[in-house]
């Protein structure tokens, strides 16, 4: 009977410097081989999580990604690699709205679809830019757009 397991990617599938040793390769490729079912389980967007499953040989199988917020099944035959199953979104206005007030100079990271990110407003580091791409994936370079 095949098992499913559920790697996490920073801090454990990869070390903190982003590095993925030769030996979680073979391991993740003998499971695999062994017809055992391999999902990503990460907090990446699906655009930091697919060069993780290209690395690890994962061209099938599942990935949760956005802390569960989106679900991806890795296809090879997709004209991006994967289709996208399930994206849960909110509208963060609200919450925002309201911590400005109690927190003006406050700085909020948030994802915005399913492959891109933004701050709310600028980062501490003085961006004031988004990664954007399509809600169904990477189908084009990164942009920039105001936050």
């Amino acid at each position: 009977m095949p098992w499913l397991i559920a790697l996490d990617i920073d801090g454990t599938t990869i070390d903190h410097d982003g590095h993925l040793a030769d030996r979680v390769r073979r391991a993740v490729r003998a499971v695999v081989d062994a017809g055992h079912h391999v999902v990503l389980s990460t907090g990446r967007t699906v655009m930091g999580t697919l060069p993780i499953a290209e690395q690890l040989g994962l061209t099938t199988g599942f990935a949760i990604c956005s802390n569960g917020a989106v679900t991806i099944t890795l296809d090879p035959d997709a004209p991006e690699g994967y289709r996208l199953l399930r994206a849960v979104t909110f509208d963060p206005a609200p919450v925002l709205e309201r911590l400005r007030g109690s927190c003006p100079t406050g700085w909020s990271p948030s994802s915005r679809s399913a492959s891109g990110t933004r701050s709310t407003p600028p980062s501490p580091t003085g961006s004031s830019w988004a990664t954007s791409r399509s809600s169904t994936g990477p189908s084009s370079r990164p942009t920039r757009s105001p936050a």
